[in-house]
């Protein structure tokens, strides 16, 4: 009978350490896009779908809705508020991309059958996100995350000057996080994919090993600030202070990095000399701000296919002037530029060209007329043993010279194909030139050419790979 007593105890604690550990994930998903008497929105089907899957993959039970009506934003709401009240262990995700707005100082997300002809009536006939925030505060689980990528210009006639995207929430519920895919008060981009750059981010950063729930948030948040050069800064808010995980922390280390062959390694910003994204414009980018000037250059499609992304250069007469700011001298550089040759014709080619002519005083950056590549200082440089006369795709490429151990090296989409000592370091100055040889006007190059960054440091071979595999 004893025996009995105690096995029956033993059962019963175990059921009760099973019900106290139990955790149900549960996700609430929306995408609106195809708006009744707004238009449609390009990406939020696709970013709705995309992000349901992959919190599937992670374990949640998700409901998703797409285009949905106010009614039907409601009952989801309360169905999801009651199934993370069934237990304090519960995590709850609440998603929405699609049209949102504040007034006053309060944010509504828009269903997509909504005809709001008045702000007086938004709070009638749109989903507060103070209501949503209180229901989840009410359902007293352990942890709630709301991601908005709602932050768009406010789209109604009516709509007050200079007000856009949301307000910062008033009251955040204890035990949440709340995410937004900009700043507050500022607009989002929609991005050129099927995703929008904060989805196509946040995709990217949710399956990571390992990595504690706000550092995911935080990772995604870095990769718009880079892909973006720093025009959208997403924000995160957090009442949540103890430590989750969405994937299995025994899988990896906690300490694992960002995997550059997924793209997730973030491109490098810091010691930037110029940045050229050419996006329908010669602008730099980068802080310095250098004077740019080109001549007789044309805009082309980019290696994603996008109009107005690229240059193309003639190998005739066109070129760009980035003025004399560009100062090498002792000091390590790197270049990283993307390129399309047009013609292969016997003749030098330069990407990169500066100084004048004495010993160790030019800077040569691309073609010899027998098709291999070299980085070059007038005299002395190094120069790839195989030739490249590919002109039929866009090819990455990065040529360094590290001072204090006097080597360069060149890269050739992600991977090194040369790599040599110098024996002189390099002393020319003057104007910077994209295109052309920069002591005399010849060695035009002739193609296209897009995104050019160059640094006053060594790049590690990660963030080689980040370039190369730059979306």
């Amino acid at each position: 009978m004893k025996s009995k007593f105690l096995i029956a105890l033993i059962i019963l604690i175990l059921l009760l350490t099973t019900y106290i550990s139990a955790e149900n994930r549960v996700a609430l998903v929306i995408g609106n896009a195809n708006y009744a008497y707004l238009g449609k929105l390009k990406n939020p089907i696709n970013d709705a779908n995309d992000i349901a899957a992959t919190l599937s993959s992670l374990g949640f039970e998700v409901t998703k809705l797409i285009d949905s009506s106010l009614i039907d934003l409601e009952n989801a709401v309360l169905a999801f508020k009651e199934k993370l009240a069934q237990d304090r262990n519960n995590v709850g995700i609440f998603y929405y991309a699609g049209h949102g707005v504040q007034s006053s100082y309060e944010n509504f997300l828009i269903p997509s059958d909504a005809k709001i002809q008045s702000e007086q009536f938004l709070k009638v006939k749109s989903l507060s996100l103070q209501t949503v925030l209180d229901l989840l505060q009410s359902a007293h689980n352990k942890l709630n995350v709301v991601i908005l990528d709602a932050c768009r210009d406010n789209p109604f006639g009516w709509s007050r000057s200079g007000v856009r995207g949301l307000s910062v929430v008033g009251r955040q519920p204890p035990g949440s996080i709340i995410v937004y895919s900009t700043s507050s008060g500022e607009v989002a981009q929609d991005g050129t994919g099927k995703n929008s750059v904060f989805a196509d981010a946040l995709l990217k950063t949710l399956t990571l090993k390992s990595v504690e729930i706000k550092e995911v948030f935080n990772k995604a948040g870095l990769i718009v600030q880079n892909n973006t050069h720093g025009e959208q800064i997403p924000a995160v808010y957090n009442q949540f202070f103890e430590s989750y995980y969405l994937t299995n922390t025994d899988e990896v280390s906690s300490s694992i990095e960002i995997n550059p062959h997924t793209n997730n390694q973030i491109v490098p910003r810091d010691s930037l000399l110029i940045e050229l994204l050419f996006t329908g414009n010669t602008l730099d980018t980068s802080a310095k701000k250098n004077i740019i000037t080109s001549y007789n250059i044309q805009y082309s499609k980019d290696r994603f296919n996008r109009d107005y992304n690229a240059i193309i250069l003639n190998g005739i007469d066109s070129y760009i002037d980035c003025s004399d700011q560009i100062n090498l001298i002792e000091k390590s550089f790197s270049i990283s530029m993307w390129f399309k040759r047009d013609a292969i014709n016997g003749n030098h080619q330069d990407l990169i060209g500066q100084g004048f002519n004495q010993p160790y005083c030019v800077l040569h950056f691309g073609f010899r007329s027998d098709d291999t590549i070299l980085l070059d200082f007038y005299l002395d440089g190094i120069t790839t043993k195989g030739t490249y006369p590919d002109n039929t795709k866009w090819h990455h490429i990065v040529g360094m010279y590290d001072y204090l151990s006097k080597s360069s090296t060149i890269f050739l989409d992600g991977k090194e194909i040369a790599n040599a000592y110098i024996n002189h370091e390099y002393k020319g100055f003057g104007n910077f030139y994209i295109g052309r040889n920069g002591a005399n006007n010849i060695q035009y190059f002739s193609g296209q050419i897009d995104d050019i960054r160059i640094y006053n440091r060594i790049l590690t071979k990660d963030e080689i790979l980040a370039l190369f595999e730059e979306q």
